[in-house]
């Protein structure tokens, strides 16, 4: 019986498994043994069930309730097992990028594969034997590819371990900014996410191991579509430790999406303002540069309010501005703060808005890095900000897709998603 049930549902979960993936974007992993838990029981819902309805159609309403009985104690069991299977660590797994030539190919593979005459034949004598031959052809196979993919996940795990290095990735999210941070002791921040779940969830699947559902902390520069709207379903897919967020954010009623999500996933939120600081272990810190403890009185009050973070390791350093403007660069030049980064992340995507001469010079960056997304309708970013970042290393998100940089508190490496990236010539 556990044989053939077993070859059942490995040629079920074969053939069904392509559209799971697609439609869903996550791959069951316990969804074999879940399926040879629950099928025997499935016969008891399709025949007793459809007998109870002919009955209670018939008028005799107590002998169907009795009937029912079975298919009742079979869902019973079946909606258990599928609780307490998906309840299971790593029962499932996010895959991104999964196409629709991705699901036509590999259905196209199947087809060639299940197309040899002896296959066909098989099946032609009836599903049990189809299934019988099935799973006998692919007995090794299997069991090769389980131990392999056994071996990926040790390896994986193993791989994935910090390297007492500090990574910043500028993620390739389109018109925004999102921005994943991994500290050398391994903890992890996120810093916005663009407009669009998919394009963020796409790229965090490309930096963080496939099993990872920890996110240490999640941070909002301030309330703008482009910069939160896929961050609100963070919670939904990770378990997010702690939040930052401004004063002048929390009055804002656009940030009530993301208010609402993070007091569902009971995430604590922490209010910040210039003089903030935050341990992120190994020698890395984060500062809190702006905006002001009573907010910035600014004709954009959102933009000029933008959370601005100083990344720090060692010699080494990010300035990350948000969208803050011409008005909150002089105020933060004016106050003294200590702006001076080795990478700059440009303010308001290379708008005209901010990057100001006097701030600029102040901060000094060896390496400045755009988040725009391709042939934007704003025109981002313009020629006078190309202009003034001219002589330092410049990184795009929509010339280059995703940029990784990233230190030992003395030294720096870049790397990008397209095309190379020669930094000797700007070592100071």
């Amino acid at each position: 019986f556990l044989q053939d049930g077993l070859l059942v549902t490995i040629a079920a979960n074969l053939t069904t498994l392509p559209l799971v993936v697609y439609y869903f974007g996550r791959l069951s992993v316990v969804s074999f043994l879940t399926n040879l838990i629950v099928s025997p029981v499935q016969g008891f819902i399709m025949i007793w069930g459809s007998i109870a309805i002919l009955v209670g159609v018939a008028g005799l309403t107590w002998v169907a309730w009795l009937l029912l009985l079975m298919p009742w104690l079979s869902l019973v069991w079946t909606v258990f097992t599928v609780r307490w299977t998906a309840a299971l660590p790593y029962g499932s797994v996010e895959i991104m990028g999964f196409n629709l030539w991705m699901l036509l190919g590999i259905y196209a593979l199947l087809m060639i594969v299940y197309g040899r005459q002896q296959i066909w034949g098989g099946l032609r004598r009836g599903l049990e034997q189809g299934a019988r031959q099935l799973g006998v052809m692919l007995a090794g196979p299997v069991t090769a590819g389980a131990l392999c993919v056994a071996g990926l996940v040790v390896w994986g795990g193993v791989l994935s371990q910090p390297d007492g290095r500090l990574h910043v990735y500028f993620l390739d999210i389109g018109q925004g900014d999102g921005i994943f941070i991994e500290t050398p002791s391994g903890r992890q921040v996120l810093i916005d996410g663009g407009s669009s779940p998919q394009a963020l969830f796409s790229e965090l699947g490309a930096v963080m191991p496939f099993w990872d559902r920890t996110i240490d902390l999640l941070v909002l520069t301030h309330p703008d579509g482009d910069h939160m709207n896929a961050q609100i379903e963070v919670p939904q897919r990770f378990a997010v430790e702690r939040a930052l967020d401004t004063i002048t954010s929390q009055q804002n009623l656009d940030a009530e999406p993301w208010r609402a999500a993070m007091q569902a996933a009971s995430t604590e939120v922490v209010l910040q303002h210039t003089g903030g600081w935050l341990d992120l272990g190994d020698g890395a810190s984060l500062w809190v540069l702006w905006p002001p403890p009573n907010g910035f009185e600014a004709e954009d009050i959102d933009n000029e309010n933008s959370l601005v973070l100083k990344l720090v390791y060692g010699n080494f350093s990010v300035l990350l501005t948000g969208d803050a403007g011409l008005p909150s660069e002089a105020g933060m030049v004016a106050q003294g703060l200590p702006l001076a980064a080795t990478v700059l992340k440009v303010g308001h995507h290379g708008s005209t808005t901010s990057t100001g001469a006097d701030f600029l010079q102040t901060v000094n960056p060896v390496a400045a890095v755009i988040q725009v997304g391709i042939d934007n309708r704003y025109g981002h970013p313009t020629d006078e900000v190309l202009q003034a970042l001219a002589g330092r290393l410049l990184l795009r998100n929509d010339r280059q897709g995703r940029i990784h940089v990233w230190s030992d508190g003395s030294q720096m490496w870049v790397d990008a998603e397209r095309g190379t990236v020669n930094l000797t010539e700007f070592i100071r």
